[in-house]
């Protein structure tokens, strides 16, 4: 097969992974929004935006890195696999993807201490 069509099947792969868990994680969110009410939708949202707004800040005004590393660096912190895909297929350099290397280890670490630390305090 050519290059292209490996491509196709990725995107293809890729597409369904995010559509299955979109769905599963929705199904239940009018439930959930019910029983706990608006302050838990609105402490997601802060949640997932709030450090992005950060990071970007800090990664293009007081580190100066490019705008591609600062991809690669946002999605390696948020260990998110489906965001490299997505930087990746906007460029042709590496960047992006040696960014998220080097920044995807220590965010995981991260994770794992937080989450036993928080488990601990509850």
């Amino acid at each position: 097969m050519k290059m292209g069509c490996w491509q196709n099947i990725r995107d293809i792969g890729l597409y369904l992974f995010l559509t299955v868990v979109g769905t599963t994680a929705g199904a239940t969110i009018v439930a959930t929004i019910r029983e706990f009410g608006m302050p838990l939708l609105f402490s997601g949202i802060i949640v997932t935006i709030f450090p992005l707004i950060v990071s970007s800040f800090v990664c293009s005004k007081i580190l100066k890195i490019s705008f591609l590393r600062m991809l690669g660096v946002i999605t390696g912190g948020m260990t998110s696999t489906p965001g490299l895909a997505a930087t990746t297929s906007i460029s042709d350099t590496p960047y992006e993807s040696t960014a998220y290397a080097t920044v995807y280890p220590v965010a995981l670490i991260g994770m794992i201490i937080f989450t036993k630390l928080i488990v601990f305090i509850i």
